[in-house]
């Protein structure tokens, strides 16, 4: 009996020294990076190019930030293929946290994605609670979104808006300029 608890406590011991060294963290913590938004900025034959915006904490001078998105499919493996598109810094906002772009393409597939957080080498994910991120969403802290829509001669503009469900009865003003 005491040598299978010496034996256990040493396995314990020797598991926790590899487990605080050269890991990455590959979690799906949502603390760190958050979806802000997305819109469509481009979309014909097919093609989709949309950005997402990914508000982080702020708080690691050395992130990085990269939405994981789902690019076309393959008729010879009959899946689909998945390209990283790193984001690029745009603003701070006034509670410390900071805001990311990137842009992404979908090549006749519906819009699907997840946001790869890195920050002092540790690796963290964000895949909307394993149901992936899609089409135009709006994070936590964001109220309204709008996709540049089309213009021509003969019909006008179209522009759609996505709105947050913040109360029952909304009143939405647009202005063109």
């Amino acid at each position: 009996m005491k040598k299978t608890i010496s034996i256990i406590a040493a396995l314990c011991m020797i598991v926790s020294v590899f487990a605080s060294f050269g890991c990455v963290n590959a979690s799906a913590d949502t603390t760190f990076a958050a979806l802000y938004s997305s819109e469509v900025y481009f979309s014909k034959y097919g093609i989709t190019d949309r950005y997402v915006y990914v508000q982080t904490d702020g708080s690691h001078s050395d992130q990085e930030v990269y939405v994981h998105y789902r690019y076309r499919y393959n008729y010879e493996t009959h899946g689909y293929i998945w390209n990283d598109s790193k984001a690029e810094y745009v603003t701070t906002l006034s509670d410390g946290t900071k805001i990311w772009k990137a842009s992404m393409r979908s090549d006749n597939v519906p819009a699907e994605y997840a946001i790869k957080y890195v920050a002092n080498g540790v690796e963290t994910w964000n895949n909307n609670n394993g149901n992936n991120f899609g089409a135009e969403q709006l994070g936590d802290n964001c109220n309204i979104t709008i996709n540049r829509g089309s213009c021509n001669y003969y019909d006008g503009a179209s522009v759609s808006v996505v709105l947050k469900n913040l109360a029952y009865e909304k009143n939405v003003a647009v202005r063109v300029t």
